[in-house]
């Protein structure tokens, strides 16, 4: 089903939630009064007591047909683009991207299918630097970091991305292969994050939920708020206590959920499939502020599928409003996902810039 639809009927079904839950009318008629016959005195009329109002029931949700936003999947250039397409139109995925698996990559995944995809600016080059140099690089005192800095707000002043990242900030405990610990208050990041609030772009970043990194985030985020800080996978190891109070504490932090799923410590979701009720509650609790996400790091059409069954299954535990948000309303507000009419031009003449 083209994605265009697909939004249309889900806004059309968020709509119809909102009637639904502030409707439910009493369901009281007023009784007719019948007049005093003429030889008795006048009297008051004892008029019926309206039974009560009933209690509006929430509309349920399908979630089965549900369009979801995947904001977390890396485009890589080894998929077949038409496959990926069907496959997403047989799960219901209206929408994915994020960063490429290679520079630029998410471009092309956008030249190709237009409106199905989005892409992120891509740091991978800026990662490698980090790796090779260290802190001259996250310093930017690394003349090449510096230039690949000023590509990627090049992207941005273009009008070719929607975010920035996945910037590796810190991974010692949750990425074998490239493992990394940069501040995440340093200059590079700072400058990026400058760039997500001039530009009104999230920045995704992946960051373990070490005590000495947590703080530094909060440093950062708090400096501008006009930054939107996505969390991919919500946080290693983060638990629900703490994700509490960050989100408490700061309004423009948002919480990714790709790699939290039963298989992981401190999962939202248990063996079974059922969002543990702590994270429910969390959900529950800000429900704007979590976005879904697959990361499947090579292309599998069977992983594919499998983490976007598990998240629906996530999806059915909660309340029809909350569900709508997580599937696609927060990804579509804070990518500001409006009309993708024209993207795919958009996209080609982006790629010619040479960034």
């Amino acid at each position: 089903m083209p994605v265009n639809l697909l939004l249309r009927r889900s806004i059309a079904l968020a709509a119809a939630l909102t009637m639904a839950a502030c409707s439910g009318g009493s369901g009281f008629q007023a009784q007719p009064t019948q007049p005093a016959a003429v030889t008795e005195p006048a009297r008051a009329t004892a008029h019926p007591t309206p039974p009560p109002s009933p209690v509006p029931t929430p509309t349920p949700v399908d979630v089965t047909t549900l369009p979801i936003i995947d904001a977390h999947f890396h485009a890589d250039l080894s998929w077949d683009i038409d496959a990926l397409l069907r496959l997403m139109d047989n799960l219901g995925v209206a929408m994915a991207g994020s960063g490429g698996q290679s520079n630029l990559a998410g471009l092309r995944f956008v030249e190709r299918s237009g409106a199905r995809f989005f892409a992120f600016a891509p740091t991978d080059r800026i990662h490698a630097l980090n790796l090779a140099e260290g802190g001259r690089s996250w310093r930017l005192e690394s003349e090449a970091t510096l230039r690949e800095v000023e590509r990627l707000e090049r992207g941005l002043e273009a009008g070719c991305f929607d975010g920035i990242g996945e910037v590796l900030v810190n991974t010692l405990s949750s990425h074998r292969a490239r493992q990394v610990r940069l501040p995440a208050d340093s200059p590079l990041m700072q400058r990026l994050w400058s760039l997500s609030a001039r530009y009104g772009v999230p920045l995704s970043v992946h960051m373990d939920a070490e005590p000495v990194s947590v703080a530094e985030m909060e440093r950062l985020i708090s400096s501008d708020r006009a930054g939107v800080w996505v969390w991919a996978h919500s946080g290693w190891y983060a638990t629900p206590s703490l994700l509490r109070r960050l989100l408490t504490e700061h309004s423009n932090l948002h919480l990714e959920l790709s790699f939290r799923d039963s298989l992981r410590s401190f999962a939202p979701v248990d063996s079974g499939g059922r969002l543990r009720p702590e994270w429910k509650e969390l959900m529950e609790e800000f429900p704007d502020r979590f976005l879904l996400g697959t990361d499947v790091l090579s292309p599998s059409a069977e992983e594919y599928r499998a983490l976007v069954s598990l998240w629906r299954g996530v999806l059915r535990d909660l309340t029809p409003e909350t569900a709508v948000k997580v599937a696609y309303g927060n990804a579509k507000r804070i990518l500001k996902l409006g009309s993708r009419e024209g993207a795919g031009a958009e996209a080609t003449r982006c790629l010619a810039l040479g960034l």
